[in-house]
């Protein structure tokens, strides 16, 4: 998937990282910034994986009435 649906995709998946911990964004981020793997620096600040984040993401889009989205994945 390319095009502007995909990018608005990931910003409101980043902003919704970012509202989740905003502190653990920022740190998130730096840690990248210095080298750091993705994944690991993720779990290590949020907690949770990139795939669980994203999962529970696409569950509370679902769950406001999004039926039928770009979100909902059968």
């Amino acid at each position: 998937m390319t095009g502007p649906m995909y990018h608005k995709q990931n910003k409101m998946f980043v902003d919704h990282i970012l509202s989740k911990n905003p502190e653990a964004f920022k740190k998130l981020v730096l840690a990248v910034q210095k080298g750091k793997a993705f994944s690991p620096s993720f779990l290590e600040y949020f907690e949770t994986s990139p795939e669980e984040m994203w999962s529970g993401f696409k569950n509370d889009l679902l769950s406001t009435g999004n039926k039928g989205s770009c979100f909902e994945y059968k």
